[in-house]
């Protein structure tokens, strides 16, 4: 190179100035404060209460990682319901506010990747874009609010796995539309189960509670459509115990299978839910119509008939059971249904085009069709068998009681202080110190109280003789006296026997009300185990007589030999 030595060294050093200009910035220090400077920040801000969710939506891939399984939970009118469920009353108050709880204040712990290359391998591919494939999917939830609009939303992905075992409870998660993966603290999986979101105790019924029960083994003729019946049994509760209504002589009754049956109606669960088509009514009986047939067969699929009068029954027959407050459940039960957790809960569009009892799956427990119809029965409460008498009359007869026990006790001083004596009229009461009675009190009536006094035996009744002030009589006029005064808190027992009656009687009613409603639009699936041990048969519950020893030829021990062969003597 040529030219002034000065001029090649200011060029040497300018380039050497540039160089180490561009290493500056280009070394991996000067990136770091703008890829980590998210860590620590909060994802949502602005959600800060569980209150502000009223929908989440849940996309992921279903367990065969081939179909989107779309799952919502949604507040509606003051109602949580699972819109991908038929809208199906949801119990998600509590459960919505700890999913929301995850979200709420969740901090980004650090920051992984910018580059989508990298998405599947943490496992935050968005479900829901079909163009993908379905490799290191994760799941999508979204919270919305009333308006709709989007409070939350991340792409939950695979577990952090750090080494020399680092903050548990990690994740790899990204915000949908982004590329950027970061770790956060979601320490417990987010649920779509459609049993974790619902209220799963079926008929909301107590054990101790069941009175009655009526095991009805019927069928279907289904050819003529007409009810065949079958063995029928009817149990009745006492004193904790079961009674069989036609018990024969001889035999005994097991009650360990009557009373599993009554647990297993406090134990049973939904499995699954579907809609009754429009035309059953909430009886279980088909409307009439143009439609009636369709219902019939869309019925009949599921292993239910419409017999003649329209009523719906069951091939399996049916179980009633009468609560102590008199409600009344009648269950029908289906036929069988397999599939897993997904069409079980909620169903498919080809279900019920033929019997699901036809093709057992492998490995996949069974489950059957439930229909409940819920009605007011008297029969189970049990009510005083003398009428109920008026609360007016109980008060006057108590007040009458009272003012009898008042003088008596003044009887009693009066005689203490007089060599035990009664007086022979109760005026003398009012004038006696020792007996402390100022002036007499009336019955309920506003009458004196009779007083009878026998001097030669020093005895004395007192009595308050009802509305006619006379001896005797029933009702308003009956008398109370002193000698049965136990009777007027009897009298009290069955007016408070009757009260109480009455209030079950009225809390019955509101509970099938309320029970209805719930049942009406709905049939159900219920585990396969929990019919087997709802389905009693007589040979379960009652054992025959034990046959005696064989009869001898001539009859029973001590009777006439018979004849010896040919009739002659020995």
């Amino acid at each position: 190179m040529s030219g002034n030595p000065w001029t090649r060294t200011g060029i040497f050093l300018g380039s050497a100035v540039g160089l180490v200009a561009l290493a500056l910035v280009t070394r991996p220090g000067a990136r770091e404060p703008e890829f980590f400077r998210e860590e620590g920040s909060l994802f949502f801000p602005g959600f800060t209460e569980p209150g502000q969710a009223a929908k989440l939506e849940v996309t992921a891939l279903d367990k065969t990682g081939t179909i989107i399984k779309p799952f919502a939970v949604e507040k509606k009118d003051g109602r949580w319901t699972i819109p991908s469920h038929y809208g199906y009353p949801a119990d998600a108050e509590e459960r919505m506010g700890k999913a929301a709880g995850l979200f709420i204040g969740l901090a980004k712990k650090g920051v992984r990747s910018d580059n989508a290359s990298d998405h599947a391998r943490f496992g935050v591919v968005d479900p829901s874009d079909e163009s993908l494939d379905s490799t290191g999917r994760g799941q999508k939830v979204i919270f919305r609010d009333t308006a709709g609009n989007e409070l939350a939303a991340l792409i939950l992905g695979n577990k952090v796995r750090e080494e020399g075992g680092g903050e548990q409870g990690l994740r790899f998660v990204r915000e949908p539309g982004k590329k950027r993966v970061y770790t956060a603290a979601i320490p417990s999986e987010l649920s779509t189960a459609f049993g974790d979101w619902i209220e799963k105790d079926l008929l909301k019924v107590q054990s101790y509670d069941v009175e009655k029960l009526v095991f009805d083994n019927h069928s279907v003729d289904e050819t003529q459509m007409i009810l065949v019946p079958g063995e029928k049994l009817e149990f009745a509760k006492k004193d904790y115990k079961w009674t069989l209504s036609d018990l024969q002589p001889g035999e005994e009754m097991k009650e360990d299978k009557v009373r599993d049956a009554g647990a297993e109606l406090d134990r049973i669960q939904i499995v699954g839910v579907r809609q009754k088509p429009e035309g059953i009514t909430a009886e279980l009986k088909t409307a009439r119509g143009f439609e009636a047939q369709a219902i019939a067969d869309w019925l009949a699929r599921r292993g239910f008939y419409a017999v003649k009068g329209g009523d719906l029954k069951s091939d399996e027959g049916e179980l009633i059971a009468v609560t102590n407050k008199g409600v009344k459940y009648t269950l029908r039960f289906g036929q069988v249904v397999y599939g897993d957790e997904e069409s079980l809960s909620a169903g498919s569009e080809d279900e019920g085009a033929k019997k699901e009892g036809e093709e057992k799956k492998e490995g996949v427990k069974p489950n059957r069709y439930l229909l409940v119809s819920v009605e007011f029965d008297p029969t189970g409460i049990a009510k005083p068998t003398e009428p109920k008498p008026a609360e007016d009359l109980v008060k006057k007869r108590e007040s009458s009681r009272d003012a009898i026990q008042q003088v008596s006790d003044a009887l009693a001083k009066y005689r203490d202080a007089h060599e035990s004596k009664f007086p022979k009229a109760l005026q003398e009461l009012t004038t006696d110190a020792a007996a402390g009675l100022k002036e007499l009190p009336k019955d309920a009536w506003g009458k004196e109280l009779s007083y009878t006094y026998d001097e030669a035996t020093n005895t004395y009744v007192l009595a308050a003789l009802g509305a006619d002030g006379a001896i005797g009589g029933d009702g308003e006029n009956s008398d109370i006296d002193s000698k049965a005064l136990e009777q007027v808190g009897t009298f009290r027992k069955l007016y408070d026997d009757w009260v109480a009656a009455e209030k079950k009687e009225e809390e019955g009613k509101k509970e099938v009300a309320k029970l209805a409603k719930r049942f009406e639009p709905w049939y159900y699936v219920i585990d396969a185990a929990s019919f087997d041990k709802l389905r009693v048969k007589r040979a379960d519950v009652v054992k025959a007589p034990e046959a005696g020893p064989p009869v001898p030829p001539g009859g029973e021990s001590g009777g006439t030999p018979p004849p010896l062969p040919g009739g002659g003597d020995e």
